[in-house]
């Protein structure tokens, strides 16, 4: 009977022992459950597209928001175009058992170069001489950079033209830069090809210009447009007369008698640079007004000259043609710039 009872009591220990390990084990499970469900990170998108370069707000986006103690299997390089797939684990621990519960979350990143190297020429059209030799790597060229890696090395700026420096014409120019992931950019300018013009000075060319740089105020571009348009109407020389004609622009007509009555009023010699230098200056400033405005606002560049020189030749001389004047006033802006 003693052996009977002894069975029961083990039995029942026995059962006793499994049904509270069954309800550790259930409660073991739900506080892991409890855990894992808590562990959270906020992953919007599987695939996220990064631009090269990029750093501003990304450690954002690689470490999301979250909950529990976060770790990473590789760090994403922003400086290299690839395809980076980030697993985000998640850790933390029940209170009770002090177990370890993980959970993961996967993101790829995908590091694209949209961005081309920016060209930047310093004039849509360009002047050269016959017989001149060019650079066309730094010819017109201020810069060529890419947005993230800077500067284009030469070895990566193509250039595409089929200029011939030995006959006159105008031709196409093409700068085509590459970076180092393969996107391309490209800028063009013309080249007008010129024969070289017979660039005159004397003491009086000098006088006037430094005249109209220092006393008037004028850059060397607008300056070397002037000089140019004196050069052919009288060579620098205030007292040139013809029947119908005087001085250093070759007045005519009711503006000849203005110079006289001018340079009378204002006790000038209107057979002197500076008489001739004031009264060009009073038409520039009243009558001749839009001139004025153009020559003090060109551009100080060769092109700058070349449009300098054609301006004051249609609009203020009044001539019929340029007689190449505009190509004259490069080789002066040359000379003295």
């Amino acid at each position: 009977m003693l052996k009977n009872v002894t069975k029961k009591q083990i039995l029942r220990t026995v059962f006793v022992t499994l049904l509270s390990g069954a309800l550790i084990y259930a409660n073991y499970q739900k506080e892991r459950k409890a855990v894992y469900e808590k562990l959270y990170i906020q992953i919007d998108n599987p695939e996220e597209t990064v631009e090269y370069g990029t750093n501003y707000a990304l450690a954002k986006r690689l470490v999301p928001p979250h909950y529990g103690e976060l770790t990473q299997s590789s760090v994403l390089n922003p400086y290299e175009v690839g395809d980076y797939e980030v697993t985000y684990t998640l850790t933390g621990k029940d209170a009770t058992f002090g177990s370890t519960v993980e959970r993961s979350f996967t993101k790829v990143f995908h590091v694209v170069d949209t961005q081309a190297p920016i060209i930047q020429l310093e004039a849509e059209k360009v002047i050269a001489y016959i017989g001149s030799e060019i650079d066309f790597k730094t010819k017109n060229i201020i810069s060529v950079q890419d947005p993230v890696d800077g500067i284009i090395e030469d070895e990566n700026i193509e250039i595409v033209t089929e200029a011939n420096l030995e006959e006159v014409g105008d031709y196409e120019v093409r700068v085509v830069a590459t970076d180092e992931n393969g996107n391309s950019s490209e800028a063009s300018y013309i080249l007008q090809v010129r024969r070289r013009p017979n660039v005159v000075t004397n003491s009086n060319y000098y006088y006037i210009l430094d005249k109209l740089k220092n006393t008037y105020g004028y850059n060397d571009a607008a300056c070397a447009g002037i000089l140019a348009n004196m050069k052919y109407e009288c060579t620098f020389d205030p007292t040139c007369e013809t029947p119908k004609y005087y001085g250093l622009i070759q007045w005519g007509g009711g503006r000849r008698t203005n110079l006289y009555s001018y340079c009378a009023e204002h006790g000038l010699a209107y057979d002197s640079i500076d008489g001739q230098l004031a009264f060009m200056q009073h038409e520039l400033t009243t009558s001749y007004r839009r001139v004025y405005n153009f020559l003090t606002s060109v551009e100080n560049t060769a092109q700058g000259a070349y449009d300098a020189g054609a301006y004051f030749c249609q609009k203020y001389e009044g001539a019929a043609r340029l007689s190449g004047r505009a190509d004259l006033a490069i080789a002066y802006f040359n000379l003295n710039h």
